[in-house]
């Protein structure tokens, strides 16, 4: 596939601890290159090294959240029209506490979640 079948906007569904966190991703295809921009709930950003070969997209944001600076990597395969992959968010400060029964194990600093792309 193209690079013209990942531009355009694009609904983000991110399971996020258990939860549904929503966004909205615009990807760009002129000057020759993929630019675009990723807004979700902890803010906007412009989106870097967006790379779409072999029907995968992968792109980096660097958002800020309460006074920390969040780095979002993203790593989608193109599937049926839909991308679907994951998400690592670097220093993202969540609160930690042990359970029981986990069966996942995740860093604070590398937090992983997991994406279902939507085009609009």
């Amino acid at each position: 596939m193209s690079d013209a079948s990942v531009i355009g906007k694009w609904n983000l569904r991110m399971e996020f601890q258990g939860r549904e966190v929503k966004a909205m991703l615009a990807i760009d295809g002129g000057h020759g290159a993929l630019t675009g921009m990723i807004e979700t709930p902890i803010g906007t950003s412009d989106i870097q090294a967006c790379l779409y070969s072999s029907n995968s997209l992968t792109f980096s944001a660097n958002l800020s959240f309460m006074g920390s600076a969040v780095s979002l990597d993203v790593d989608c395969q193109m599937e049926d029209g839909m991308l679907k992959g994951k998400a690592v968010a670097k220093g993202l400060p969540i609160s930690i506490r042990s359970e029981e029964h986990t069966s996942e194990l995740q860093s604070p600093d590398h937090l992983v979640c997991r994406l279902l792309l939507e085009k609009k």
